[in-house]
Parts: C-alpha cells; structure tokens; sequence
C-alpha cells in the first residue's frame, strides 16, 4: 500500500509540475484511416485480349489504420498498417491463414532530428522524389510501394538534400526462413524487394518561388540466388540525371533527362537514356491543357546483341505516364523496345468539386522491330483515357475511368497475342473514404 501511495505521489507530482515547466505543446498524435474499394472492368489493359478471351470483373480494397506521433521536432514516428485484396476472396467464416497475418506494415518509421536541418528516417518508408518518375509511393497500386531504408535529409534556405541507403535479405526464399542463420549473404527477390542493395542521392535547388532545378545519382544492386550454396554476383547499376520545373502563374514547364549505366539484373552492360518534356497551360478560369513527350531507349527486338539500351524505370509511378491501361512499364510488355510516349491532355474544373481530364497517347518504339528478316512498324497503338473526380466531402472522393486502346500490328507481335482485337478497353469506379479519427495536442 504505501509502495502505491508512493508511486502515486510522484504521478501527481509529475502532473502539475509538468505543464510549468514547459507551457508550449510538445506532443501530437494523430489516427486516421483509409478505405478504398475500386471496381474494374478489365477488357484488355496490362495486355490485349485475344477474341476468344472474357473480360475480367473485380474489386480490389485497400483497408490503412495510420498512427502518427510528434515530439516538438525532435522526433517523429509514423505506423501504417494495411490490408489489400479482393472482394470475395477471403472465405465467410475466418479460419487460420498458414501463410501468416493478412494484415501487412505499409509504414513504420522514425524520424529523428540530428542537428538543425538534419534529419534522419529509419525504417520501412515511402520514397517520393521530383513527379515520381523514378522513385514514387505507386499510390495507384492497392499496396503502394515503399523501402526498407535510412533516409538522411538535410535542408537550409534554397536547397535541399536527401540520401537514402537500403540492405535487404531474403532468408524466406534461400534459408528457410531460419532468422538465426549463421552463415550466407545471398539474396533472392522472389517475394521480397527487387534489389539487394540501393544508394540514393537527390538534390534540389529552389532559387526562387517559380522555379526548381534537381540532380539525381542512384546506384541498386540486383542479385538473383536461387539456392543457399549457389553463389550469384551482385549486379550494380547506376542512373543520374537532372530536372527542371517552371510553375509559373498559368504556366507549368517540366523537363528530364537521365542517363543510366553499369548492368543490368541479367549483368549485361547498359547505356541507356530517359528523356521528358511537358508545358501545362492553364485556359481561362476553368479549362487547362497540357502537352509532352517521353523518348525511352531499348533494344532492337529480333537482333542479338552485346549490350542493353533498355532503360529501367526503377521504382517509379509508372501509370501516372503511360496511359491507365498500364501496358508500359506497370504491365507484360515484351522485347524491351523503349518507347516513345507523345500526348495531348484537357482538363475542365466542372465546380470547384468536380473535374474532367481526357488525355490521348500516340505510343512508338525507338528500336527497330524485326520478325525474321523483315522491319515491322514502330507504332505501338494509341490509347485514350477519360477520368472524373469528385470530392464528395472533406473525407471521401468519388472518381471513375474508362480508357481504351487501338492496338498495332507491332504491338501484338510483341506482345505474342493472336486473334486479338483491334481495340481494347478499360473502366473502373473507386470510392476513397479517408476519415482522420483523432488529431490532438498536449
């Protein structure tokens, strides 16, 4: 009893000397969730359908609990907890799951301020640099993408600077799963991360409100063991390069170019290139347009060579670019080809809730297509894609697609499909409900 009244005591103590010691709010917490159904209708985006395949029908639901936490800004910690999946695919009655929890960690991380301007983040986390054309969250995709990694950030006045390290092991794949294992350091990414190693520096200069210059120099190690004892090389490749933006009044500018070397996953050596333009206008009050274009080198498809001029777009957004029926870069597009991605986009505010976009692609290839001895057309088909979003309320968004794609001689031999029609089609309908539960200060 008195170790109770004791320890009592100095709670009370600690209560009501607390708040004079320090009058200003140290602590935040935050809860909120997301839950976001999508219906598809799948009648030929990833790849074109052959005449005598069904169309696909599906829902797919992302479920997140996000738990985030602030000590003035000396610490921060952020927990993302997410389930994904498909409507009808787990059974009524919930039995026991031998592959383990449904429920996966999308985000768990820290953040610690080292000195000033420089701060750290360590654990599983999202990386988004620049428009995500090499490193983005892929928000698009019902389980998003995110790293195991140290992030190290420094920023003062007009630049910023980010660096972000990762290690990754496999022992599910090659040890089974022995945490304890005692010995090897091969890795596989069967079921894990793509890369074994990956070093990444970005830098950004903003010399003024309008305008924003950034360099990008990435290395990622890829190794691809596929027993315990069989020793594989780790491939590097490396990609830098640099971008501009312009946002100025009605006025968006974007330029790229990266450039990308040493080896592939497979270990054969690369030189190749990205490069990107695009200039937005805002029309009036209520209309905007926007035109680009992607050049993305590959290799020649039918002829045998000694080098790769494919470039890999890394961790990137991908269907942010290519066109929603994602049959670049986010689908099964064979040969490697690159692409050249040209298109002409129109946007209209309906309300100040509601928005319209279409947007047409014309897709070519940069690399001469061969069947045999002869030299196919490099049109790749042309795809257009029609979007609606409305923001129902402050916490749910309404938004639905349909898409569709004239597909190519060329592109259908790529891709192997026979019978295939001519068009192929796309449309969905997705509800994004994302409450925030509790939001306080103390």
């Amino acid at each position: 009893m008195k170790r109770v009244l004791f320890i009592s005591c100095i709670f009370l103590a600690f209560w009501f000397q607390a708040p004079a010691q320090d009058h200003e709010t140290q602590n935040e917490f935050g809860l909120s969730g997301q839950i976001r159904p999508r219906f598809e209708l799948r009648s030929g985006n990833f790849r074109p359908l052959s005449k005598d395949e069904k169309p696909a029908a599906l829902i797919t639901n992302r479920f997140r609990i996000n738990l985030d936490y602030r000590h003035s800004d000396i610490l921060k910690m952020e927990f993302s907890i997410q389930e994904v999946g498909i409507w009808g695919q787990h059974a009524p009655v919930q039995g026991l799951n031998p592959a383990g929890n449904d429920l996966t960690l999308f985000e768990g991380w820290v953040d610690l301020k080292i000195y000033k301007g420089l701060r750290t983040i360590i654990g599983r986390q999202t990386v988004s640099l620049d428009d995500e054309r090499l490193f983005g969250v892929s928000d698009w995709a019902p389980g998003g993408r995110s790293h195991d990694a140290i992030s190290v950030f420094y920023s003062k006045n007009k630049v910023k600077v980010s660096s972000f390290f990762a290690f990754n092991q496999n022992y599910a794949a090659l040890y089974g799963n022995n945490l304890n294992n005692p010995s090897g350091n091969l890795y596989s990414p069967d079921g894990a991360q793509p890369y074994k190693l990956m070093q990444t520096l970005w830098m950004e200069y903003k010399p003024s409100d309008i305008i924003k210059s950034s360099f990008l120099f990435s290395n990622v190690g890829y190794q691809h063991a596929v027993s315990s004892t069989e020793h594989r090389p780790v491939y590097d490749q490396q990609t830098t390069g640099l971008n501009f933006f312009l946002n100025k009044a009605s006025t968006i500018v974007a330029l790229t170019g990266y450039y990308q070397f040493g080896d592939n996953p497979l270990g054969i050596h690369t030189a190749a290139f990205l490069l990107s333009g695009k200039i937005s206008e805002q029309l009036g009050t209520i209309f905007s347009a926007t035109a680009g274009m992607d050049y993305i080198s590959g290799n020649r498809y039918g002829r045998t060579a000694n080098s790769n001029h494919a470039f890999q777009t890394l961790f990137g957004t991908n269907h942010k670019f290519y066109g929603d029926m994602d049959y670049f870069y986010s689908g099964n597009m064979e040969g490697n080809v690159g692409l050249i991605n040209t298109y002409l986009a129109a946007g209209l505010d309906l309300s100040e809730k509601a928005k319209l976009n279409v947007i047409g692609y014309m897709f070519h290839s940069p690399s001469a297509i061969y069947r045999d001895n002869e030299k196919l057309n490099n049109d790749l088909g042309k795809e257009v894609d029609l979007k609606f979003s409305l923001k129902v309320s402050q916490f749910v968004d309404l938004s639905a697609g349909v898409s569709g794609y004239f597909t190519s001689g060329s592109l259908l031999y790529l891709e192997k499909i026979g019978n295939a029609r001519s068009f192929q089609s796309y449309g969905w309908l997705s509800l994004n409900v994302h409450p925030e539960f509790i939001s306080i200060k103390f």
